[in-house]
């Protein structure tokens, strides 16, 4: 449904998502005298129909509806349409769901219900104000300098920072592309979000591994914290999955089995990681999920965005039960916010490895809570079920990882790639870098054909 302000009056495009109309009338009566044009839907998939359609500045949603549900609605957006920003609405209930959302870099802001009327449209203006000045940086990016680096493309902006694609120069048109990660302005005034930020670096800082994103620079410059990453070219898991569709293509055999061995060496290293001192870090990564794991054009597969991972050594910022990760990708234990170790990220990778076989994650529900209830009863379909021609060697290693009690996985990454390596031998799978490569340039060059 849509309805519009008098053209010479509107201040912006909102659109609410929540399957309540009560709810929709009333934010379609609190936002129209304000000057703003009001698109509404009652489930997600509309909401996708009206992204197609309208420019939006601004998408409210609720998280809990039926079919696709509001959180893979937030991460299609920030896709698809990351100029625009996101408020989620929650009861009190959901302040978790929130700010797990807001860790993800899926929303912008949240309103809990019931909200205050002033205090919504004061959101809604301030979601309006950050939106357009992403865009305006967007377009000053190429001719702005950060320090010793020229900012050159805005490529996401979330609820803690920006990610900034950019350059170093030096001497003789020496030129190397980096990504900055900065927090925001207003974070970076907050002591404690500063020290989450701080540990977060020393902790990224000490990895050193051929399927790790380095961190190659963290310092504190007008007056805001950053992060210096290598830049990978190349696409992430999840867009050599999915390119620009809402289906996925599953990986040939060999292809997806070694860039899960990759994976898993490079977790590996960062599991056994020790300080100076020598004392194990206990390092986990927490999120290991399609997006945060990505592959050059040169076939080289990194494990990115160690940025909620945990180790002993530093203090935790995470509330007691708090859940960090995604939820398709996340171990029972976790899920209930039990203490994790090294055998959490096993069990992601073994999910992340699932869907590169079949196109979708072992645990698919129709919605949130769905997904929930089927990773608490370890229910999935069998991988052999999924696509029969995967070898059973293969489907046992993802089977052994997947398994609920983490005393029945793996004990370590590096006996998972070595289990992996050898079922490939056995079942005469055979792929190195060059074949990933062909691999990525095949897939990007289909998805942007005509």
């Amino acid at each position: 449904m849509n309805t519009a302000a008098s053209e010479n009056e509107v201040r912006g495009t909102v659109l609410v998502v929540d399957d309540e109309p009560p709810i929709l009338n009333s934010l379609r009566r609190i936002l129209l005298p304000q000057g703003y044009r009001v698109h509404t839907a009652q489930d997600p998939v509309e909401a996708l129909d009206v992204f197609k359609e309208h420019a939006v500045d601004v998408l409210i949603t609720d998280y809990m509806m039926p079919g696709l549900d509001g959180l893979d609605l937030l991460m299609l957006v920030r896709e698809n349409w990351p100029g625009t920003a996101s408020i989620m609405m929650t009861a009190s209930n959901d302040m978790r769901v929130a700010a797990e959302a807001v860790n993800k870099n899926l929303i912008d802001f949240f309103v809990a219900k019931p909200w205050n009327n002033q205090a919504l449209v004061e959101l809604v203006n301030r979601a309006i104000h950050k939106n357009r000045a992403s865009e305006t940086a967007r377009v000053a990016a190429g001719q702005r300098l950060f320090g010793k680096y020229r900012l050159e493309e805005l490529l996401a902006t979330g609820g803690m920072a920006e990610i900034w694609r950019a350059s170093s120069e030096g001497a003789d048109g020496f030129r190397k592309q980096v990504v900055i990660k900065k927090i925001l302005e207003h974070l970076s005034r907050d002591p404690a979000f500063v020290s989450m930020f701080i540990d977060e670096a020393r902790v990224t800082v000490q990895l050193n591994h051929g399927n790790i994103v380095s961190v190659l620079d963290f310092g504190n410059l007008e007056g805001t914290y950053y992060l210096v990453m290598e830049y990978v070219d190349g696409p992430d898991l999840r867009h050599l999955l999915y390119g620009n569709s809402e289906r996925a293509t599953a990986l040939p055999l060999a292809e997806a089995c070694l860039i899960a061995r990759q994976a898993a060496l490079g977790l590996d290293y960062a599991h056994r990681k020790a300080d100076d001192q020598g004392r194990p870090l206990q390092l986990v990564h927490r999120d290991i999920a399609p997006q945060n794991i990505l592959i050059s054009r040169e076939g080289v597969v990194k494990v990115a965005d160690f940025g909620i991972a945990r180790a002993t050594t530093i203090r935790s910022h995470t509330s007691p039960g708090m859940v960090r990760g995604t939820i398709y990708y996340m171990s029972y234990e976790q899920l209930c916010g039990q203490p994790v170790d090294n055998r959490t990220d096993i069990y992601a990778l073994g999910a992340v490895l699932y869907e590169l076989l079949t196109g979708r994650p072992p645990f698919w529900g129709q919605t949130h809570q769905e997904t929930v209830a089927l990773i608490s009863r370890g229910k999935y379909t069998p991988l052999r079920k999924a696509r029969p021609e995967v070898p059973r060697r293969v489907a046992a290693v993802v089977e052994k990882a997947l398994r609920q009690n983490p005393e029945r996985r793996f004990t370590s990454a590096a006996e998972m790639e070595s289990e992996l390596a050898l079922a490939m031998h056995k079942s005469g799978l055979q792929a190195v870098p060059a074949d990933l490569a062909r691999l990525v340039q095949q897939r990007l060059a289909a998805q942007v054909a005509p």
